[in-house]
C-alpha cells in the first residue's frame, strides 16, 4: 500500500469514527425512554392480562396464593383481611401493601381470582362531586387508564362505547361488559358520576339496569373512573 492509499484509509477511518460519536451521543427516542421507565417501575407496573407488578399471571396457583403474593410483594407488604363485597357481605383476602394508597385488595370468588386496585375514595373522608380526582398512589394501568380517568378517556383505548349498570346501588357505575371492544376482558372498572342532574333525569340512569356508556344522559353526568378490577 503507498503512501497515497494510506493516506485515503486513515480519512476513512476518522470520518467513520466522527459519525459513530455523532450517534451515540443522541438522545434516545421517546420509546426507548417510555421502556426504560416501565422496566424501572415494574414493581407497580399493570398489565391486566399477564402481570400485576412483581406477580406474573403464569407464577400464580390459586391453592397457594398467600406464598405467591409474599414471594411477589415481600411478607412485609403482605396481610390477611376481609373486604366487603356487596348487600351486606364480607369475605376473607389478603391485602397487598395494606393502609397505604397501593393497597391492592385479593381474594377468590369460586375458581376466580379477584384484584381491587385502590379506589379514590378510600383515603378521603366523605364523597365529593369532583370532575379532579386524583390518584397519589404509583399503580399505573399499560393503557394509561388510572382512578380518576374520563368516560370519553376509556372510550377511547376500548375504541367503542360499552355497557354498564345504573348507578347508586351496590354495583353502581360497574362495567357489565367492554363489547368486543380493545379494553381485555380481566379488566373490569366502576364508575361515580362528577355532576349531579335533575331529578327525573338522574332516576333514569341508577338502579338496576344496563345502560351504554354512549347514553347522553349517562355522558351528562360525567362519570369517572372510581374503582379498578382486575380478574384471572
Amino acid at each position: 500500500m503507498n503512501i497515497k492509499n494510506i493516506g485515503y484509509f486513515i480519512i476513512v477511518l476518522v470520518v467513520l469514527g466522527a459519525v459513530g460519536f455523532y450517534f451515540a451521543k443522541q438522545k434516545p427516542t421517546e420509546v426507548a425512554d417510555t421502556q426504560v421507565k416501565v422496566e424501572e417501575n415494574n414493581q407497580f407496573f399493570i398489565i391486566p392480562e399477564e402481570r400485576i407488578g412483581n406477580l406474573l399471571r403464569i407464577n400464580v396457583n390459586k391453592s397457594s396464593l398467600f406464598d405467591n403474593l409474599i414471594q411477589a410483594f415481600g411478607a412485609q407488604n403482605v396481610t390477611i383481611k376481609d373486604f366487603y363485597v356487596g348487600e351486606g357481605f364480607s369475605e376473607p383476602g389478603f391485602a397487598i401493601y395494606p393502609n397505604t394508597p397501593n393497597e391492592v385488595e385479593v381474594r377468590l370468588d369460586g375458581d376466580i381470582l379477584i384484584f381491587r386496585l385502590p379506589a379514590f375514595n378510600d383515603f378521603y373522608p366523605q364523597f365529593y362531586h369532583d370532575s379532579t380526582l386524583i390518584y397519589k398512589g404509583d399503580w399505573r394501568l399499560s393503557s394509561g387508564l388510572k382512578v380518576g380517568s374520563t368516560l370519553a378517556e376509556v372510550e377511547k383505548v376500548n375504541g367503542k362505547f360499552f355497557s354498564l349498570y345504573g348507578f347508586a346501588w351496590d354495583y353502581g357505575g360497574t362495567v357489565s361488559s367492554w363489547l368486543d371492544g380493545d379494553i381485555p376482558k380481566e379488566l373490569t372498572m366502576v364508575f361515580t358520576t362528577t355532576n349531579s342532574l335533575p331529578m327525573q333525569e338522574e332516576g333514569k340512569i341508577q338502579g338496576d339496569t344496563i345502560l351504554q356508556s354512549d347514553d347522553p344522559l349517562v355522558q351528562k353526568s360525567k362519570p369517572v373512573v372510581q374503582k379498578i378490577y382486575i380478574r384471572w
